[in-house]
């Protein structure tokens, strides 16, 4: 089995996340798909063949978390040895010699990366979204948000569109 390091914030997240797809978006899917079959034929029904892509994604993401929390070694860097190593989950302070300017980084944190650029992340991912729904090439809008998203923001954002963004890639 494989194992999956993490931070016990890590783990939370993941947990939520998790919960968030089965209560909230997998639902939301299903209803989605129920409404799409009342219109009729499903050969030529944009709406059935976008909540199925959906409803792939959701359930792909869902066996993802479960697969990293069923083999999570989660690790509270509170209770590693300080023995002046850089290792999982620790802060660093890293001091530029020429300016003595100094910067902290959390090694393997994703947690900071969406609180550093939350002023960002909403945006970046409005234009990704805003490209996939008026059939314009969201490459561009791809290479900027993954500045300041993770990937997960990024796939849900398009997630959320429907199937629109494949056929503008």
């Amino acid at each position: 089995m494989q194992r999956y390091p993490m931070t016990p914030q890590g783990h939370a997240a993941l947990e939520a996340e998790l919960k968030q797809l089965k209560s909230v978006d997998r639902p939301r899917i299903t209803a989605s798909i129920a409404e799409a079959r009342e219109h009729g034929d499903l050969k030529e029904n944009a709406e059935y063949h976008a909540a199925r892509e959906q409803q792939g994604f959701c359930e792909a993401r869902i066996r993802d978390i479960e697969a990293k929390l069923g083999g999570a070694q989660v690790i509270d860097p509170s209770t590693l040895p300080k023995e002046g190593r850089i290792v999982f989950g620790v802060s660093v302070v890293i001091e530029n010699m020429d300016t003595e300017e100094e910067k902290q980084y959390q090694i393997n944190m994703l947690s900071h990366l969406h609180k550093a650029k939350e002023d960002r992340i909403d945006n970046e991912l409005q234009k990704i979204q805003d490209a996939a729904i008026n059939n314009q090439n969201i490459f561009e809008h791809l290479m900027e948000a993954t500045k300041v998203c993770s990937l997960g923001q990024i796939t849900k954002a398009l997630f959320e569109v429907g199937g629109q963004y494949r056929r503008n890639m």
